[in-house]
Parts: structure tokens; sequence; C-alpha cells
């Protein structure tokens, strides 16, 4: 009954995240009956810079002061979906621990029965885009990462396949645990020395999964 109706809420949401039209301004019952037709705009300009004297990066910081990413509404509503379609049916193997909505999950890996990880237990941290899902999230395993030959030991994950805007996390997750079920010997990555190294270069771009 409680997941029945964190769906339709979920649902209701993803129906009502368009932003509400502006409401019509009414006209000025005193309009100027003698509005200046030529204003100096040298004075208009140290006029706006008495009032506001804040430059317009402060000002955009005051409003935003942690920087945090404006989803589109095309993005709310496609990650508030799949949400819902996981809850209604989770990929075997994996269990939402916490969702901060349209910003970041963060999901429980179960080592598959009968492969080199059944018993264990892993975390993975996906991270969503402003645009997505027409840019790929970004998804790498938390500490204590498993020692696998497509996974790098910071947690990043070498997926052979490109992003699609179709894919979701759902089916990323059942690829990565395909990358853990099917492993035979636990070693490290092999490109792993300069997947780190190129990590700690200052023009390194962030790894999205897949590549």
């Amino acid at each position: 009954m409680v997941l029945s109706r964190l769906i339709v809420v979920i649902v209701f949401f993803c129906m009502n995240l368009e932003s509400d039209p502006e409401p019509e301004q009414d006209p000025d019952p005193n309009p100027d009956p003698d509005p200046d037709p030529d204003p100096d705009p040298e004075s208009e300009s140290e006029q706006e810079e008495e009032e506001n004297p804040e430059s317009e990066s402060e000002h955009e910081e005051e409003e935003n002061p942690l920087g945090s990413k404006v989803f589109s509404d095309i993005a709310q509503k496609r990650i508030l979906v799949e949400l819902a379609a996981w809850l209604i049916d989770p990929p075997l193997g994996f269990r939402l621990q916490l969702v901060d909505l349209d910003k970041r999950w963060t999901i429980e890996v179960h080592g598959a029965p009968g492969t080199l990880y059944a018993n264990e237990i892993f975390q993975l941290q996906v991270d969503f885009p402003a645009n997505y899902p027409f840019e790929a999230p970004q998804v790498m395993f938390l500490p204590q990462v498993p020692l696998n030959p497509f996974i790098y030991s910071d947690g990043h994950i070498d997926l052979a396949t490109d992003w699609l805007p179709t894919m979701t996390v759902s089916s990323l997750c059942t690829s990565i645990l395909d990358i853990l079920s099917s492993c035979t010997v636990k070693a490290s990555h092999e490109d792993d020395d300069n997947h780190l190294e190129s990590c700690r270069s200052p023009e390194k771009k962030e790894m999205l999964v897949p590549r």
C-alpha cells in the first residue's frame, strides 16, 4: 500500500513539473504623463550601479551559493519515471538505498550466487547530469571497490558501450552485474595506473559511465 501511494505521488509530480505561468501584471494605474523620451544611458548605468553595487556574478552566487545544478523539466520527469519503474520492478541483485531524487542515487549491489562475488555487497553511486538522459550519468563504486578487470580502483567502471538516451539506470545496473558475474579471476584493471594518473591531472574530465 505504501509503495503504491509513493508511485502515485511520483507520477503526479511528473505531470505537474511545468512551471506555473507568470501572472499577468496589472497596468500601472498612474502612468507617468510625461516620460523622458531620451533618457541618458550614462546616468541610467550610474543609477543602477548605485542601487546594485554587487556584480552580476556575485548576485548569482548569492542565489546559488553551492553551485547546484539546474535540472531541466525533461531530466526531472525522466528520473522520476525511472524511480517509479524501479520501485515496481527493481533489477535483480540491486536495492535502492538512498535517493536524492533528481541528483544522486545510492544503490546496493549484491554479488550473484555461484560467482566470485557471491555473498559480497557493494555500493554504487549514480550522479545525474542536468540534461539527463541526453548525457550519461556518472556511475561509480564506492569503497570497498570490487577487484575486477573492468573496474578501476577508484570505483569508475569500464563499460564497452556508448550511452544512449533510451538507456536507464536499471539497464546500467544489469550491465554492471554482468561484469561481476562473468569475472573468472579477481584482478585489477590493466590500465589502472594510467587511469589514476589521468585523474590527478588538472585537465582531467569527469568519467561518465558508460564511455
